[in-house]
């Protein structure tokens, strides 16, 4: 066997390795890949588009999948970036403009809503040859009461990443102040959220209060209620350390909850402004089964 034929086996031998290697780019939806498609990523003029639920004190939007606690708002967005969008919310007549719009629910009554988006846009036919550049999308929306949320319930799980036996973990409405169970609330109280068992074990001996005061197992935190998820404000209660800081959000089904949130190591309560002090390596993910 000649050299030259030595050559050219051994060359091919190498583009084979190249192209069939750990490297080799095979994602039809990257751009710099061989086998990209375009149409993955911008096929057909397309309405779908994603809700997220955003409450009056909190930055950030939990997803929704069909469920929102009135009093809050909801945020629809369109995925594709198109010539025009026209949003119909319930029985409103004139349609709301752009791709992203804001929905306030402060007075609405309970019930369901629906959402309709009619989107125009350039035609790809060479995705489609069917596309005319026209098409609507309608979801439904329910408004709920926020105190009959689907987030309520024991779920069982654990952190990940850590070696640690499963545990329960539970929401439960309760007064605005943790009053024992045998007590009756005052009738001025107000009704609202605890999470109770996360971190696992509380309450904590760093925050020297008595047991008696607050209820067994349960973090001293307010929720804020989102119709399928919620938002732990670690730092609202000034007098404790060491609290759960992040958000909840159940899946489409309702069945499993996942928690991600940070630990607030300490407050300066009396600094100004406040002094909130977070671990951020500290950084925990609880996934639990609904029982």
């Amino acid at each position: 066997m000649n050299k030259t034929l030595l050559y050219a086996i051994g060359l091919a031998m190498l583009l084979a390795m190249a192209t069939s290697g750990c490297d080799r780019c095979d994602d039809p939806a990257n751009p710099e890949c061989r086998n990209y498609d375009p149409c993955l990523v911008q096929g057909a003029v397309s309405a779908e588009f994603e809700m997220f639920e955003k409450h009056l004190f909190w930055p950030e939007e939990l997803p929704v999948n069909g469920k929102i606690s009135a009093g809050n708002s909801v945020i629809l967005r369109a995925r594709q970036e198109l010539d025009s969008y026209e949003w119909y919310v319930g029985q409103e007549l004139n349609p709301r403009l752009g791709k992203e719009v804001e929905v306030s629910f402060g007075g609405v009554p309970y019930n369901r809503i629906q959402i309709r988006l009619v989107v125009k846009g350039t035609p790809n036919l060479a995705c489609d040859p069917n596309d005319d550049g026209i098409d609507t999308v309608i979801r439904n929306l329910e408004v709920i009461d926020p105190e009959l949320l689907p987030i309520s319930g024991k779920f069982k799980g654990r952190h990940q990443h850590i070696q640690e036996e499963d545990f329960v973990i539970e929401i439960r409405l309760r007064p605005n102040r943790p009053y024992m169970d045998s007590v009756p609330p005052p009738p001025f109280a107000t009704w609202n959220y605890y999470l109770m068992n996360l971190p696992k074990g509380t309450p904590r001996p760093q925050w020297g209060v008595s047991s008696e005061w607050i209820y067994t197992q349960i973090s001293p935190l307010g929720l804020l209620r989102g119709g399928e998820g919620f938002w732990m404000t670690g730092g609202g209660n000034g007098w404790y350390c060491y609290e759960p800081d992040g958000y909840g959000l159940l899946s489409s089904d309702g069945d499993s909850l996942t928690i991600r949130y940070t630990i607030l190591d300490s407050v300066q309560f009396f600094a100004t402004p406040p002094l909130y002090v977070r671990n951020e390596s500290d950084t925990l993910t609880f996934i639990g089964i609904r029982q």
